[in-house]
């Protein structure tokens, strides 16, 4: 979290002591394995371990109180499912399933908690259907502190702008209307109204949104052939979109994206233009997500001893095919704080020494692999994606924390097998995102 963090503290008299926000913050990958049984997925490989997460056993601890994001993302071998489910405590969250009959399945979800010392993360397996995890580098556990509290004289303790909402309903959605939630598991500035299903800045500011929602054919709410096609708004603008399709089973996407806003700007999402979508969702079956947090105000940006700034977002807007080895070029540029992706190799240049968060996320062609990897100066794994439809578009994504050096380039590349993406002006579902987390050495700048 890029914050200057303004503690007031009575010590004989105030003083107003500036500070750097440390979060914690990691990222664990699990690796093949086969679950015939609900129990926590141990998610046994660390990537990164940032301030001393506590993690054990695949069980997230809090030490500190403050509001976090968790990230899970999973990849089935061909036919097996994926059916995890997000847990605080004993209380269920979100859930991700994937399944297709002789092909591989992927899921994801995100949600923004408030959490108190003492409170758990897990990831369990539902334990209906045996659970049979592909690709190590695929199926991750991301957490990160978005921010704690702080202490001001007139208001008491505050917290800044962040809501994760959840819907656990069948939805009906006509074409252009807004998707609907049911459950507030944060916001901390009442800045989400459940009642229209819009995000409404408090303050100006960069600001990361993640949204995912699955469909199911043949039900109870949804008819043979499902299509799920979903788009997000700033204001009255399009910005970005997720797409899955299914026949008799079932349909999964995610996007994640940074924005710059500014106070009152509205932020929504919708089924895509003259397209209902059927969401499915029950009290224990929540796939559908819409979360967000500012990274950092422009009060914050305007402070000459502000933390440093480091936030970029790019996205696809055209058809592309791309070989083994090729790297990805995004077209569209959300934002770019620092100027530091190239529009023309696709790489993004780090400047500062520290640890850094990244989502992307990518659609290919109907009957084509969706197969990249990010990867660092070098080709140094990062994180990776993979879906396949034999009948279908398919949609992935992934995230990761990890630490980086000030110099070093992140570009993400075609892996194996020739890559057909999908793109367009009002069809941006490949996007590429980061910011930096925590500074290792907050004055060193890498020309």
């Amino acid at each position: 979290m890029l914050r200057v963090l303004h503690v007031l503290l009575l010590v004989g008299s105030i003083s107003d002591v500036s500070c750097k926000f440390d979060p914690i913050a990691f990222s664990y990958r699990q690796p093949d394995y086969t679950f015939s049984t609900a129990q926590v997925v141990p998610y046994s490989t660390r990537v990164t371990n940032h301030n001393h997460a506590s993690f054990t056993g695949g069980i997230f601890t809090c030490t500190k109180s403050g509001i976090y994001k968790f990230q899970i993302y999973g990849n089935s071998y061909t036919s097996a499912r994926i059916f995890l489910e997000i847990y605080r405590g004993s209380s269920l969250l979100a859930t991700l399933y994937g399944h297709a009959n002789g092909d591989f399945a992927t899921a994801g979800n995100v949600v923004i908690l408030n959490l108190h010392s003492h409170d758990t993360i897990k990831v369990t397996t539902r334990g209906t259907y045996p659970v049979r995890l592909s690709n190590t580098n695929l199926n991750t556990f991301t957490g990160v502190e978005m921010g704690s509290l702080f202490l001001e004289p007139e208001f008491g303790y505050r917290i800044f702008p962040a809501f994760s909402a959840t819907a656990d309903h069948h939805q009906n959605i006509a074409g252009g209307d807004v998707v609907q939630y049911h459950n507030e598991l944060v916001d901390s500035f009442k800045a989400f109204n459940m009642s229209d299903g819009v995000f409404y800045s408090p303050s100006g500011g960069y600001y990361i949104f993640h949204f995912f929602s699955g469909t199911l054919s043949n039900n109870s709410v949804s008819q043979q052939h499902a299509e799920l096609w979903l788009d997000l708004y700033q204001n009255n603008q399009y910005v970005c979109s997720i797409y899955a399709f299914t026949d008799f089973d079932w349909a999964d996407a995610g996007n994640t994206v940074i924005l710059k806003l500014t106070q009152g700007d509205s932020v929504s999402v919708k089924s895509h233009a003259q397209k209902p979508n059927h969401l499915y969702g029950t009290q224990d079956h929540i796939y559908t997500t819409f979360s967000g947090a500012q990274l950092i105000s422009d009060e914050d940006l305007g402070d000459p001893d502000s933390y440093p700034v480091v936030v970029f977002s790019v996205g696809l807007t055209y058809n592309l095919t791309l070989p083994n080895g090729a790297t990805l070029v995004y077209t569209k540029v959300f934002v770019d704080h620092t100027n530091n992706y190239d529009p023309g190799s696709g790489h993004y240049r780090i400047l500062i020494s520290g640890v850094y968060e990244f989502n992307f996320h990518c659609l290919a062609e109907t009957g084509k692999a969706v197969n990249l990897r990010l990867v660092k100066t070098g080709g140094s794994l990062l994180s990776e994606i993979y879906s396949h439809r034999v009948n279908h578009r398919s949609m992935a994504g992934n995230a990761v924390v990890v630490e980086l050096t000030g110099g070093e380039e992140v570009y993400v590349v075609v892996y194996k097998e020739t890559n057909f993406l999908v793109g367009g002006l009002r069809e941006v579902y490949c996007t590429f995102s980061g910011h930096l987390l925590y500074a290792a050495q907050p004055d060193e700048i890498v020309g």
